[in-house]
């Protein structure tokens, strides 16, 4: 069974700076993609460049139609290699064989591909053992290393590659992808679960699974209503629960600032962009005071006061 549908590859999302270097024929033999790991897009694009790479006609992107691009969308061809995305799965003697695959022939076509997803996750020594071979690639080999935050892999690695940010969904994609990452629940809260992760599957697929994220989600959501009606009593009943606990409090002031600086949450909870920019300031603020060591109680009336106002 086909592991891409053909039109998932030849449609992925290429960022335009990528998009100029793949139909130019100049791709580099070494990328950091960015993005959500829940994201599939990511993986996508990643075997959408290795089709590019081992494409029979050579014309730029993958054709979708000769034996090498049908044999990608399969995910069966020897000149394709994916990592297991897991730590136990990047151990040293794994490195190792992926440096001694690297440099032997191909197998069918003119080069490899090499795809590593996760690649955060990926040891400070393998990382050192993967920098020799980026540095001094063998001829017509793509390393693709997939990550969330282009930050959680070496300086040194970042300085040989090039990294492409692949942009967030918007609400009603990563609405479709939590379907499919959680089957059998409301509308309603894949839409809710795509608004308060900011078009992030994988964060979203937390909201709606694990109870701790449901439960700060949750609170957001009712917060941005308390917000929109400018009612300071249940904004302070809401915040009460959370006052406790500094770095939770902290982590939801961050949170309600993300969310009232989207022009779609705005538009879904009925707040103007004048008032959502002046809520997300005093947010902010209280934010600031927090990690001044600022009593929670006081900071929450403080914010409640403002929006009765």
């Amino acid at each position: 069974m086909a592991q891409w549908t053909q039109r998932e590859l030849l449609e992925a999302q290429m960022p335009p700076a990528l998009a100029q270097m793949v139909d130019n024929g100049r791709l580099v033999h070494a990328l950091c993609l960015e993005g959500d790991p829940q994201d599939r897009r990511l993986t996508a694009l990643a075997h959408a460049l290795a089709g590019a790479v081992l494409c029979r006609r050579q014309q730029g992107r993958m054709c979708g139609e000769c034996l090498d691009c049908r044999k990608v969308l399969e995910g069966v061809h020897s000149d394709l290699f994916v990592g297991g995305g897991t730590a136990a799965a990047y151990k040293k003697e794994a490195i190792r064989q992926l440096r001694q695959q690297a440099w032997q022939s191909p197998s069918e076509g003119r080069g490899k591909v090499f795809i590593l997803p996760n690649a955060q996750l990926i040891s400070v020594e393998c990382q050192n053992l993967l920098l020799k071979l980026i540095e001094e690639p063998p001829e017509e080999t793509l390393f693709l290393l997939l990550c969330p935050n282009r930050y959680q892999l070496l300086p040194t690695i970042l300085s040989r590659v090039v990294t492409v940010a692949l942009p967030p969904l918007d609400t009603q994609q990563c609405a479709q992808q939590l379907r499919q990452l959680a089957p059998g629940l409301r509308e309603e809260e894949y839409r809710q679960a795509a608004l308060l992760s900011g078009g992030s599957p994988g964060r979203g697929l937390r909201l709606l699974t694990d109870e701790g994220e449901k439960k700060q989600g949750q609170a957001l959501w009712q917060l941005l209503d308390a917000m929109a009606a400018g009612d300071g009593y249940r904004l302070m009943v809401l915040m009460a629960p959370w006052e406790k606990d500094r770095a939770a409090y902290s982590s939801l002031l961050v949170s309600l600032s993300r969310l009232l600086g989207s022009r779609e949450v705005g538009e879904e909870k009925n707040i103007s962009l004048p008032r959502a920019m002046a809520l997300r300031q005093w947010v902010d603020q209280t934010w600031e005071r927090n990690e001044a060591n600022g009593n929670t109680a006081l900071l929450s009336a403080a914010l409640a006061e403002r929006l009765r106002r």
